[in-house]
């Protein structure tokens, strides 16, 4: 069975806020306050109940300290969901959240219309089966990044998902900031993927045109404050609030130039810009 991808004449803009809001509230306010200015479609955070928990499953993290790392910048209050969700309601973009392990995903739900599964639990079928278990309903989806997945295991996912109709695949390059010549977005064709979780370097702003014009409709971006901590783990692959801002309007040109949009319709042909050439087509009648 072949997977289904959505079309979409327009890109959904993921603004990954992560981890760079230092697990500050009022920062990661502001984060969403940046992420809407610069036209974004969501924005997107990270959350887990328990650190140790989250180390313990994801192979050698807890044994190499990892726990650590996350308990300091994505075990913040639950509480908090609220106030960013209301935050993302007021701007008009959509509140995202990444869950890392089964027993989060009923928190999550609460708030957002989608999940997002990272590449490190592309393959955690507890998960998966938890988090589309809360999508039967049609009003929700689970955005999943294929990282650090062989070419055999994208093909799998595709095929466990073909009659999912709530799961959108990214290709995504699990190296932080990836290489540009390692962006290898050919895939997305490739394995008819749904869109790009961006790792390039943050002054790559045109980075994200190239990957909807290679076909991806949803693209993930990380961004951060100027006034986030340098030594955070995201900072260095993450664009600042001008950065995101250029990244975003460099999609935009790039979509008008892929599709005529006229009354919220839209179409591969460009039917009034060649109505001066038309009569002169062979079999066209004079007049």
């Amino acid at each position: 069975m072949t997977r289904h991808k959505r079309v979409h004449p327009f890109a959904y803009v993921i603004a990954e806020a992560g981890a760079c809001g230092d697990a500050d509230l009022d920062k990661m306010l502001a984060q969403i306050d940046a992420c809407a200015k610069a036209g974004v479609a969501a924005v997107k955070f990270q959350w887990t109940s328990n650190a140790t928990a989250m180390a313990k499953r994801r192979g050698r993290a807890f044994a190499d300290g990892y726990a650590d790392v996350y308990k300091r910048y994505l075990m913040w209050p639950e509480e908090w969901h609220y106030q960013l969700r209301e935050r993302c309601d007021a701007l008009g973009v959509d509140y995202i959240c990444t869950v890392y392990m089964p027993q989060d995903v009923h928190v999550i739900d609460r708030h957002v219309s989608k999940f997002k599964v990272s590449s490190f639990e592309a393959l955690d079928t507890e998960l998966h089966s938890e988090v589309i278990g809360h999508c039967d309903d049609g009003d929700k989806r689970m955005i999943l990044s294929t990282g650090m997945c062989s070419y055999d295991e994208i093909e799998m996912l595709s095929f466990v998902f073909a009659s999912a109709n709530c799961v959108d695949l990214l290709h995504c390059v699990s190296a932080y900031p990836t290489p540009f010549d390692a962006m290898n977005l050919s895939n997305i064709h490739f394995h008819n993927l749904d869109g790009y979780s961006d790792h390039t370097s943050p002054q790559l702003t045109w980075t994200g045109s190239l990957a909807f014009a290679a076909g991806a409709h949803i693209i993930e971006a990380h961004m951060k404050l100027d006034t986030t901590d340098p030594s955070n783990p995201d900072s260095a692959h993450a664009m600042t609030p001008a950065q995101l801002s250029d990244y975003v309007q460099r999609i935009d040109v790039v979509e008008k130039s892929m599709y005529v949009i006229e009354e919220d319709d839209w179409s591969l042909s460009s039917p009034h810009v060649e109505d001066k050439m038309r009569p002169y087509r062979f079999g066209s009648k004079p007049n």
